[in-house]
């Protein structure tokens, strides 16, 4: 759910988006935190996470961020990636939003790109690349080999581009991520490919073999010596 707006020309009705304009127990629990008349809206759960990630996410994270730099001592110049700073919750937070991010806006591809100062991170949306956060540099070490961690790479290799796999599940459903790791000037660069899995299983109809050509290609299937 979203509160969103005051109904015009009544201030004390608050307007609420909601997947589910019938769960009277969410509506009367934000009637008495909030102590305002609620009125229900109805949404697709993807338009509430998608607002909710825009108004509070980036916040949630960069203030995570900012505790773990300073908890750590960083400044500018530091660029650490132990154990501990690899499985710290900010950094495994950051790494998951990223990806959830991604997935909500329709990003195929999700950059993560150092520079010489900030790290860039930018989504691939309908083609087009579009920017959506920017963290500083002391963190770099520590994002890149929590991907290489969850991706089955080798951490400890820099100097070498590395490729793998990533799997995560963004409201209920699996996404199948692969992961391209390339060293440049500034540490190394990040390219990750989302797509669903779901829509990665079709029917041997769904090809567009025509039916003698169908049958071919089961005969060739069946071929217990190879093709």
């Amino acid at each position: 759910m979203f509160p969103f707006a005051y109904k015009e020309n009544n201030f004390n009705v608050l307007m609420v988006a909601m997947a589910d304009p019938l769960d009277y127990n969410a509506i009367d629990d934000i009637n008495i935190i909030t102590n305002f008349q609620v009125e229900p809206v109805v949404a697709t759960t993807r338009s509430i996470m998608l607002a909710i990630d825009k108004y509070f996410g980036q916040e949630e994270v960069t203030e995570a961020l900012a505790a773990y730099a300073k908890e750590k001592k960083l400044d500018v110049v530091e660029d650490i990636a132990t154990e501990e700073n690899i499985n710290s919750s900010p950094i495994v937070m950051l790494v998951k939003d990223m990806i959830e991010k991604a997935v909500r806006q329709r990003a195929s591809d999700i950059h993560i790109e150092p520079m010489e100062n900030i790290i860039r991170v930018r989504y691939r949306i309908d083609g087009a690349l579009y920017e959506r956060a920017r963290y500083g540099v002391n963190v770099l070490s520590a994002i890149i080999a929590r991907i290489k961690i969850i991706g089955g790479m080798d951490i400890s290799e820099k100097r070498k581009p590395q490729d793998g796999r990533i799997t995560q599940v963004v409201d209920r459903v699996e996404y199948d991520i692969r992961v391209s790791i390339l060293p440049t000037v500034y540490g190394e660069k990040v390219v990750m490919r989302l797509a669903a899995k779901s829509a990665l299983n079709r029917d041997k109809s769904q090809l567009g073999f025509k039916p003698y050509e169908l049958k071919q290609f089961d005969y060739i299937l069946k071929n217990p010596h190879g093709i």
